[in-house]
């Protein structure tokens, strides 16, 4: 392997001119922190019939039937090589430098899952053709193909064993090192700079190298995560969630402290985990939907009503695919070194009304982009480019699925998401499946099997979601003690047997959640944590009394329809006649179809 050639000592000279906390952010010599709760990395759990299943292969289908030549097309006309195909067009009209290394990433993950051959070997093919250019050019490209890139090939190594893709991380590292420029962020924080259009998102490079670190033991990798680290932004969060808020890049910046549970991870120093809980904590606090997307107009926005306000003009107010990426990652790794449940509602809230309920790609490279929750109308429409950045998280985010549904301990299993699945892992040396089979969050019932050729004695743990109170679970038949807070793990410790039986049982409602402390009256209806939209096409609208919108109220004015749990007709209270309203999942809203999300019912008296 070839010596990186890493500037350090200009580095630490230019911490000298950032704030105080920062720069007292040193670098701690330690042995990596091994995660409380460990994921299962794409092995061992299977998806089964369902919504997700459906997405999930819906999303392999498309990604597998991109053209190869088309994907590489540029790289070789930038490396002077034969070049068949054509340029996809739209963000990638001179190459798919942005994209790329997602694609690969995505599908390595989803080949580990199934075992898809097919889609391994075409990613395999095109990390060649890619690796034909780069032996050609030497180049690493900008910052953001770069990170992006070193992904793919990581998880090509990782998910998909790939013999050449470790090698051909480290030469494009090493490349970096001696081309990516170090100036902008030495200078200052990234709200001194451009915040979207021509960002370099430099910010965001120190996640994939520690993963790389992690997973290799090379120290290469951490040193130049080093150099990326955002200390001038992250330590606004060492003590507090509500700092005062740079109005900056919404997706980039949240996707940015991805890299602080991995510089706790590599460090030890437990100041960096402080600070991802108070980053994650000042999104779900102050710039979360209740879809879990966040960003109108792409940034930030401040806490005096900032959120509320954007619904009366922001049609852009989430960025999907990408955005559930980040909540994605910065969930699942507080899960993995933090084991606090709360950190798995916000992945539910994604999976059901973020990634989960975003269009599917389609056509040549029309992509999901934009949420739209407008308190006037909404539409969910087909980014106006074609292979925009959300085409390349759109397949990661989908293939994390299988990698959010449970974690493990020494101890035994914890259920973090209640999906038509199974998984088979190894406890204490005895193979063990669990197998759920349920029609949540249709109905709050989710159903357990245990496979085990001997007994065994384990701690099965179920997130309680953050909406739910007075979860209750049965075994074998026979009521089970449970202590169920929302948002914190429900446990059965006990011995187990091949057949046993597990049910829970998840009390489902309507609710009304306000979308920020400045607007009680502008709110979205949920049920359990499905975010419901009114139909616009030819409804009345939901009149409600201000202040009067609780669960019973809200029962009082929408019934379920017959044979559908999650759609709502809306009715009159005194006379119980039937409006032309309708309520359904948000999920259901077929492109271009008009509906409404959040309803402002400060001025909507009730006769």
């Amino acid at each position: 392997m070839l010596p990186f050639d890493l500037p350090r000592r200009g580095f630490l000279k230019s911490l000298a001119a950032l704030p105080a906390a920062a720069s007292a952010l040193a670098d701690n010599a330690a042995a990596p922190v091994r995660p409380l709760l460990e994921s299962f990395d794409y092995s061992g759990v299977r998806l089964l019939p369902g919504r997700l299943l459906d997405q999930y292969r819906t999303t392999r289908d498309f990604y597998l039937n991109l053209s190869e030549d088309d994907a590489v097309h540029g790289f070789r006309v930038q490396a002077g090589l034969p070049a068949p195909g054509r340029h996809p067009g739209g963000w990638c009209s001179s190459s798919t430098g942005l994209v790329f290394g997602q694609w690969l990433s995505g599908m390595a993950r989803i080949a580990r899952a199934t075992g898809d051959s097919d889609l391994r070997d075409k990613a395999v093919r095109m990390m060649r053709a890619w690796a034909q250019c780069f032996d050609k050019t030497g180049q690493a490209g900008a910052h953001y193909p770069f990170d992006k890139t070193l992904c793919g090939l990581l998880d090509l190594h990782l998910y998909a064993k790939v013999p050449e893709a470790l090698p051909l991380a480290e030469r494009l590292t090493q490349a970096a090192v001696k081309s990516l420029s170090r100036t902008r962020q030495l200078a200052s924080p990234a709200d001194q700079q451009a915040a979207a259009g021509g960002c370099e998102e430099w910010y965001t490079l120190s996640e994939n190298l520690y993963r790389a670190y992690l997973a290799t033991g090379d120290t290469r990798f951490r040193e130049f995560g080093d150099v990326w680290r955002y200390d001038a932004y992250w330590s606004r969060f060492l003590e507090t969630s509500r700092p005062a808020v740079l109005r900056v890049h919404a997706y980039s910046h949240v996707n940015s402290f991805c890299g602080l549970p991995l510089a706790y991870a590599v460090s030890g120093d437990a100041r960096r985990l402080q600070m991802a809980r108070n980053a994650f904590d000042f999104v779900h606090g102050s710039q979360m939907f209740c879809t879990g997307g966040f960003g109108p107009g792409e940034r930030l926005v401040g806490y005096a009503g900032d959120l509320g306000r954007s619904l009366e003009l922001h049609a852009d107010t989430a960025e999907v695919p990408c955005g559930s990426w980040a909540g994605f990652k910065l969930s699942r790794y507080l899960l993995n070194y933090s084991g606090e449940a709360r950190y798995g509602d916000w992945i539910e809230r994604l999976v059901y009304n973020g990634i989960g309920a975003a269009l599917p790609m389609r056509g040549d490279g029309e992509t999901f982009y934009y949420g739209d929750y407008r308190t006037g109308s909404g539409t969910r429409s087909y980014l106006w480019d074609r292979w925009p950045c959300c085409s390349g998280s759109y397949i990661q985010a989908v293939a994390d699925y299988v990698n959010l549904i449970y974690f493990r301990d020494s101890a035994g299993l914890f259920v973090n998401l209640f999906v038509p699945s199974e998984v088979s892992w190894t406890h204490n040396g005895q193979p063990v499946k669990l197998t759920q089979e349920t029609d949540y969050p249709e109905t709050g019932e989710v159903r357990m099997r245990i496979e085990s050729s001997a007994p065994f004695t384990a701690a099965i743990r179920f997130r309680v979601p953050d909406w739910a109170s007075g979860l209750r679970a049965e075994v074998n038949g026979e009521p089970a003690a449970l202590k169920a807070r929302p948002s914190t793990w429900a446990a059965i410790e006990r011995g187990w047997r091949d057949g046993d039986r597990i049910v829970l049982r998840v009390p489902l409602s309507l609710r009304a959640e306000p979308v920020d402390a400045r607007h009680p009256d502008r709110v979205a209806i949920l049920y359990g944590p499905v975010v419901l939209v009114e139909d616009l096409r030819f409804n009345l609208g939901l009149q409600m009394t201000p202040g009067r919108h609780s669960t019973t109220d809200l029962a009082a004015r929408l019934r379920p329809e017959k044979g559908h749990p999650l759609r709502f007709e809306v009715i009159d209270p005194p006379s119980q006649v039937v409006h032309s309203g309708r309520f359904f999942p948000y999920w259901d809203a077929a492109a271009g179809l008009p509906y409404r999300m959040y309803h402002d019912f400060t001025h909507n008296e009730l006769a």
